[in-house]
């Protein structure tokens, strides 16, 4: 796949504000140095499908002001987009996961207050999922 100038601002975006090198955007998106640098350079660059399923998803997550969230709010942009959004898995099979009832896992995609008890085992457990689905050590990752 071809990546646009669209994803050079993303990337200058992050450098700017996380304080990071092409060296840490290497690293964090696992690409060679040589591929960073001709995304910024604006010279055509193509990845594999799956490489750019990656380089997208971590891009997204990290350059939407995703950081500058509350965590209740980056957990439910981790479940909405991704668990829910790539890997299509539905809100009872997530409640599951978090080990929690249905209701309260709607209250807190509603935004709603819920017990504390049920933030750590939503917050513990469906991250531990996003990170089996999504790691960069492909001895660990499911997809």
């Amino acid at each position: 796949m071809f990546f646009s100038g669209e994803f050079k601002k993303k990337i200058l975006y992050l450098i700017e504000n996380f304080d990071l090198d092409t060296d840490n955007i290497s690293n964090v998106f696992d690409i060679d140095q040589e591929e960073i640098d001709m995304i910024l350079s604006d010279k055509e660059s193509f990845f594999s499908d799956e490489k750019h399923r990656v380089f997208f998803t971590r891009l997204e997550l990290l350059s939407n002001d995703y950081f500058f969230s509350d965590s209740k709010e980056r957990v439910r942009i981790l479940i909405e987009t991704a668990l829910i959004g790539r890997c299509n898995l539905s809100k009872k099979t997530l409640a599951k996961f978090a080990n929690v009832p249905l209701d309260i896992f709607d209250e807190f995609l509603a935004n709603k207050e819920i017990e504390d008890k049920y933030l750590v085992d939503i917050y513990l457990n469906l991250y531990t999922l996003f990170i089996v689905l999504y790691t960069k050590n492909e001895q660990y990752r499911a997809v």
